[in-house]
């Protein structure tokens, strides 16, 4: 239990800061390929004005801030881009490279022709942005080297990739390191519960023992009658109550010193099938079972055989008349799978893993005529756990429920 808690903390704390990161850093590489798209428009869309040139800084020319950049003396000569005509045919007529060293005549031909041919009016080829202008006589496309650009987009997510790597490894480092610290005082709770359960348990014991003795001195002196039958039923009632709480409480002590030994599954369920066999002829329940033989696990057999026992003993609790109960038990992968499906006239509505839950009983009424107390399940999932499993309730469909343990021991 508590290292089940201690684990989610961490998936918890992980999980946040992950998304904290990815939205952070997300945003900044969103903002500055934005940043970088609307750049490279403007500036395409200045030169596009003023037919392929940056006009000196003092032209009359139109602003480029109406653009949406700022124009220096420095920007004609930082700024890398070669112009392409061609005739109303899609020929090729004359390549400007005078403003660009980095790419070849057979280059620009290339990148010319495959703008051509995509009837695109922008877009990006490898590290050049371009804006093809329609003229009278033919196209004109404009290609701007982004290359620098590109690559420092490149590095900035890299970048942050490394920093988002670094900073889940601390923030991992940190939390495993001070996890304990953390969920310090729900552990001491948690030990002062099971404390308080063990205590009142065994106090509860010596009442009971008296009540029981004193009842059988008044069957002595007066005989048995409906109030000393009654004062013995609930006498009972309590007792296995008080037993289940301590069995409970027991089986979460992750301290515990029982240890875990091989032995064989198959033959475990087959002796439990065996023992609610009787109890299906006497209620006319059709009683199945779908066990695989020689199946062997490394597990805490008390618990194990108390699971199946549960499992089976509500299943035969809740069908309905002349119902049909199946267990099935069997390997998946690593993990033994036990599965027990009854058939009812009626399910619970909602979530059916609230019956896994203390105390809780999904009709009252019932419960008590079948002597539930609302906690034998909550034995079985803490025994599912204890052996690194879950176990969890399916509505197959409205008169068909399946409990299924998860068993990874």
């Amino acid at each position: 239990m508590i290292k089940r808690l201690r684990k989610k903390f961490i998936l918890i704390a992980m999980f946040s800061v992950s998304i904290v990161l990815l939205v952070v850093l997300g945003l900044i590489n969103v903002i500055n390929y934005l940043s970088f798209m609307k750049s490279s428009t403007s500036i395409l869309n200045y030169l596009a004005e003023n037919n392929g040139y940056f006009p000196t800084y003092s032209d009359s020319s139109p602003k480029p801030h109406d653009f949406g950049f700022d124009l220096t003396e420095e920007t004609q000569y930082e700024t890398r881009y070669f112009t392409v005509l061609a005739d109303s045919s899609g020929t090729v007529t004359q390549i400007n490279m005078s403003h660009i060293a980095a790419v070849s005549a057979t280059e620009a031909y290339r990148y010319a022709e495959l703008v051509l041919n995509s009837n695109s009016d922008s877009g990006r080829i490898n590290n050049y942005m371009y804006l093809v202008v329609d003229q009278d006589d033919g196209k004109y496309i404009i290609f701007l080297d982004r290359r620098a650009e590109v690559e420092s987009m490149v590095q900035l997510l890299f970048l942050s990739l490394m920093i988002a790597v670094l900073s889940l490894s601390v923030v991992f480092l940190l939390v495993s390191l001070l996890s304990k610290k953390v969920i310090q005082p729900v552990i001491a709770n948690m030990e002062k519960q099971k404390q308080f359960i063990t205590d009142a348990g065994h106090e509860i014991k010596t009442p009971l023992a008296i009540i029981s003795a004193d009842t059988d001195v008044i069957e002595i002196e007066s005989g048995k009658s409906d109030w000393t039958q009654s004062i013995r039923n609930q006498t009972a009632r309590l007792g296995e109550l008080t037993q289940s709480m301590l069995t409970l409480a027991k089986m979460e002590d992750t301290v515990s010193g029982e240890k875990f030994t091989k032995f064989s599954v198959s033959s475990m369920a087959e002796e439990a099938a065996e023992e609610f066999r009787p109890m299906s002829v006497n209620e006319e329940i059709t009683f199945d079972t779908e066990i695989t033989p020689n199946l062997e696990m490394n597990g805490n057999v008390n618990e194990i055989r108390q699971l199946m026992s549960v499992l089976l003993n509500n299943a035969f609790k809740y069908t309905n008349e002349h119902g049909t109960i199946i267990l099935r038990l069997y390997k998946k992968s690593r993990a033994v799978i036990l599965e027990v499906d009854n058939t009812a006239d009626d399910l619970p509505e909602g979530d059916l893993n609230k019956l896994f839950d203390r105390f809780y009983r999904a009709d009252n009424a019932r419960s008590r005529e079948t002597g539930g107390y609302g906690i034998g399940l909550s034995i079985a999932r803490a025994a599912a756990e204890h052996h690194n499993g879950s176990i969890q309730a399916v509505r197959l469909n409205d008169h068909l429920i399946r409990f299924k343990a998860v068993l990874n021991a």
